[in-house]
């Protein structure tokens, strides 16, 4: 076996490892919310406080270092000149050090004016100020350890970057409950908020080690410098179009949260506890799947290598439904006793869970089409080629908008939910349409292997749920300690084993391709 594609297996595996535990200690992070803020009016502040920096992250982080910073990279690093490399690396933390910080001093200023969009009915406006005050540096740090991460993706180094949610969950989560229990804080939404950006700062600062150690660091040059970096201009302008699809998404997550937080007292809350624990699925495969993905198609675009291109998009899209249609049906049919078992305590009690349920059924239905636009987005990506997606986000966004509106008066949480599921539905067809006419791409292929391999599992999940719905109740009253993680998280580890047992077994049992790619993979040289 080659060393690149050693790193490659292993990448993926330590980066969902990773991934996993993140995830895991985001619920952990939410169960200590949902016990210390509840469902009602602090949590509420919490959440809308915490959507003005957590949108801008999104806008700053996320799209920048994903669309436009590791394609542009990549070219550096084939091109091999090291000081061209470094100028570019300077030019771009310079420009985004110089964005970001404007960003936060103008929004700390702003804020109050900023707040009452997001204000639902009964919040304290002082305290949302405050928290919103609080989270706002937050943006700074983690958009500078996004840009970390793309140094060290671009560099095939995962771990790190996989690593540093888990390090900002776990001191998000001793910081809250610390600060709550000493009484540092004036409630426990302030002492979360502190902890929110003291994690941004040591997702930043854990990187930087593993930067220096790979010959690279950061400098600040002239803002004409940087500004004028032909490195840079490329990454503004693949990055423009995505400014506007992703501002068009954060206009999206802002009438959700408005409308939610304007709907009833706990339905902002319900969508986000509900969104966590999709997000747990998502983050362990199909962002841990794209994160690699687009490393690797960066550099067989750069190549030319356009068959290792389409067989690896093609296994991707397979995983994919492999990995999230079985995963569907399981948390589908146990959605009460899920949200029972994560969050019920102390001030989360049994409306919560109820209102939670119910949108987390319509969330989860919703996670193959959600996590395949997250593994297909990454193709054009890597061609460069940031106006498709950009175009096609807004397009989905705009139905999911009008949805949101057209059925959050009638179902409030509910309706909200399925704006958000069929508005990423759709996009995810428009990926596959608009991919399709990429002419390097054999799309023929991956589709004549996508389609057969959906409707095989499809069926394969439906039927190993059968003895599930049949014990299930069984199973469930067994115990009755009084004791929710003993009374629903000894039954889960059961029924989870019964029912993907079974699903394996149908998968050995029809010899499913998916498996056979799985095992190729596995044992190529």
């Amino acid at each position: 076996m080659s060393i690149e594609k050693k790193v490659k297996k292993s990448s993926i595996f330590t980066l969902m490892i990773f991934t996993l535990g993140s995830r895991v200690l985001g619920l952990v992070r939410e169960m200590v919310k949902a016990k210390y803020l509840g469902s009602a009016i602090l949590n509420d502040a919490f959440n809308a406080a915490f959507t003005i920096p957590n949108l801008l992250r999104r806008l700053f982080a996320e799209s920048s270092m994903t669309v436009a910073f590791i394609p542009t990279f990549k070219g550096y690093l084939k091109n091999d000149n090291k000081k061209e490399t470094k100028d570019f690396i300077n030019a771009t933390f310079t420009a985004l050090t110089f964005i970001v910080t404007i960003t936060v001093v103008l929004g700390i200023i702003f804020t109050p004016i900023i707040v009452k969009v997001f204000k639902a009915q009964n919040t304290d406006i002082p305290e949302l100020i405050l928290l919103t005050r609080v989270m706002f540096p937050y943006l700074a740090f983690i958009s500078l350890a996004a840009l970390c991460q793309g140094v060290l993706n671009s560099l095939n180094i995962f771990g790190p970057g996989g690593f540093v949610p888990i390090l900002f969950n776990i001191i998000t989560i001793i910081i809250t409950i610390l600060f709550t229990k000493l009484k540092v804080t004036a409630n426990p939404a302030r002492a979360m908020a502190i902890g929110i950006t003291l994690g941004g700062v040591s997702q930043m600062a854990f990187q930087l080690p593993y930067i220096l150690k790979n010959g690279f660091g950061f400098k600040l040059t002239s803002l004409k410098k940087a500004f004028n970096n032909k490195g840079t201009k490329k990454v503004g302008r693949l990055i423009t179009p995505t400014l506007a699809s992703m501002g068009a998404y954060q206009l999206s997550t802002a009438v959700a949260q408005m409308l939610a937080l304007n709907t009833g007292v706990g339905i902002s809350s319900a969508l986000g506890y509900s969104l966590r624990l999709q997000e747990l699925v998502l983050g362990i495969f199909a962002v841990s799947i794209g994160t690699i993905l687009i490393s690797t198609l960066s550099r067989d675009a750069k190549d030319k290598n356009w068959g290792n291109f389409t067989s690896s998009l093609q296994l991707s899209v397979n995983v994919i439904a492999f990995l999230t249609i079985p995963i569907t049906v399981f948390a589908y049919i146990h959605s009460t006793e899920i949200v029972t078992l994560v969050y019920k305590s102390g001030a989360f009690g049994e409306k919560g869970v109820l209102m939670t349920s119910q949108v987390f059924r319509i969330h989860i239905s919703g996670l193959y089409f959600i996590a395949l636009s997250r593994v297909i987005a990454p193709a054009f990506f890597s061609l460069e080629d940031s106006k498709t997606p950009a175009i096609l986000g807004v397009i989905s966004v705009v139905f999911g908008i009008i949805l949101m509106f057209t059925l959050a008066p009638i179902f409030k949480g509910q309706g909200i939910a399925v704006a958000t599921i069929l508005s990423s539905t759709l996009l995810t067809i428009l990926y596959f349409i608009f991919l399709g006419k990429k002419e390097d791409i054999n799309f023929k292929s991956i589709m004549k292997s996508s389609i057969p391999a959906f409707i095989r599992i499809t069926i394969f999940s439906l039927l190993a749920a059968i003895p599930l719905l049949r014990y299930k109740d069984r199973i469930f009253n067994i115990l009755n300690t009084g004791n929710r993680i003993i009374d629903f998280g000894i039954p889960l580890i059961i029924t989870t084993l019964l029912y993907f047992s079974v699903y394996v077994i149908i998968l050995i049992i029809t010899k499913e391709n998916v498996l056979k790619e799985l095992k190729r993979l596995a044992r190529r040289p």
